[in-house]
């Protein structure tokens, strides 16, 4: 007879609590999974204030705060308040998860502590490794734009275009948190482009419509 495992496809669409799951990993009787489609659009860190871009004044750049995975908001948020969408049944499948916040190996930002979270937002290494496996990101091979091509755009440096492109190309998927740092503390890395390019410089942690995209290991 085969096991749980062995029944669940890596690459499929599962349901759990009200959410479609994309499966991206399997291991014994657990599967990492992340939920299809940006369930919401908030900040990795609203404790400093939102702005606009183009009006941000030098001096309020500056006073910025410095976050990372452990202290951001988001984190809160996702292990309470969303946290409480899934029933008590639903809550005791959600495995706690240690998890290791590296420093951003391009730019030298710090990743922080490491973490134990429910629910949490993939990594930059980890992006690499399921939605392309090139290794792009660890040997810090760049790419250059040239139409849908990666490139290093005024979002900064970016590697790896996905395998699986045309099936996850969605509206609403453009723009999306990772945990990992960006250009520097105030900076969270995230996926743009319809999910094919990985922006490493990445984007103001405050800044207030980035997508939520979580991420959970679930007993099957």
């Amino acid at each position: 007879m085969e096991s749980v495992s062995q029944q669940i496809n890596i690459g499929g669409i599962i349901q759990f609590g009200n959410y479609d799951w994309r499966i991206l990993d399997v291991q014994y009787d657990k599967a990492l999974i992340l939920a299809e489609d940006i369930i919401e659009k908030r900040a990795y860190d609203s404790s400093s204030p939102d702005f606009d871009l183009d009006e941000m004044p030098d001096d309020k750049y500056e006073g910025m705060k410095k976050v990372t995975w452990e202290i951001c908001t988001l984190r809160k948020y996702l292990n309470g308040e969303f946290l409480k969408n899934f029933t008590k049944e639903e809550q005791q499948r959600i495995e706690e998860t240690p998890l290791i916040n590296n420093d951003n190996l391009w730019y030298e930002s710090k990743g922080g502590e490491k973490t134990i979270d429910k629910i949490f937002l993939l990594s930059l290494e980890e992006a690499d490794k399921y939605f392309y496996g090139s290794g792009d990101y660890t040997n810090k091979k760049r790419k250059d734009f040239d139409d849908d091509k990666i490139f290093d755009s005024e979002n900064g440096p970016c590697f790896s275009r996905i395998n699986d492109l045309k099936e996850m190309k969605k509206d609403g998927k453009a723009f999306w948190w990772l945990r990992s740092p960006g250009y520097e503390n105030n900076y969270a890395a995230y996926v743009i482009g319809d999910c094919y390019i990985f922006a490493v410089l990445g984007y103001f942690a405050s800044f207030s419509y980035g997508g939520v995209r979580p991420a959970l290991w679930l007993t099957l």
